[in-house]
């Protein structure tokens, strides 16, 4: 079993404040492992600067060229959000979290990733032959993974009725 050091431990622990050079080496360190936005940089940086160190920090990452233009973000996120399945409201939440702009993807794309998921998880006859009350059970059921993963209630349920073949659209309640 990893040990954490007992600094990690103290519910009091502060972290040492960043000098100028050492927050560019942070930034530096982190764009080794990946691209970052300005806010990512200021959210994981705010509590170890200064603000008028924070605000030189900024201004020297905007300046360099290794810096990614927000297009460029913008698409990293929704390729590698897209190969993890995440749904369309799931990835625009991290992209509004990093500071960038909502994307519309295509419902078609939207429901292929859906249908894959569903795939991996259940049976494509797991649900034949069960009563109403099971079977609206297991609807629901499958409707919230989806929705977990970002998907909407359309795309979740037009996955379902495909995935599971019940042929029928359930947009309406039946009783009335």
């Amino acid at each position: 079993m990893r040990r954490l050091p007992p600094r990690k431990l103290d519910p009091n622990y502060v972290a040492p404040m960043l000098t100028l050079n050492q927050g560019k080496d942070r930034v530096v360190e982190m764009f080794g492992a990946r691209d970052y936005t300005l806010k990512e940089i200021e959210k994981k940086l705010k509590k170890r600067l200064e603000p008028q160190l924070m605000k030189e920090l900024l201004e020297w990452v905007a300046v360099q060229s290794w810096f990614p233009t927000e297009e460029n973000m913008t698409e990293q996120f929704v390729r590698a959000l897209g190969r993890r399945k995440k749904g369309q409201n799931y990835i625009n939440q991290k992209l509004k979290a990093a500071g960038l702009k909502s994307v519309k993807i295509s419902a078609e794309v939207e429901l292929e990733k859906a249908l894959e998921l569903l795939k991996v998880k259940w049976d494509e006859t797991e649900f034949q032959g069960l009563g109403f009350k099971e079977l609206q059970k297991q609807k629901a059921k499958v409707i919230r993974f989806l929705a977990g993963r970002g998907f909407n209630l359309s795309t979740a349920s037009q996955a379902y009725n495909s995935y599971f073949k019940t042929g029928k659209v359930d947009n309406y309640d039946e009783e009335y």
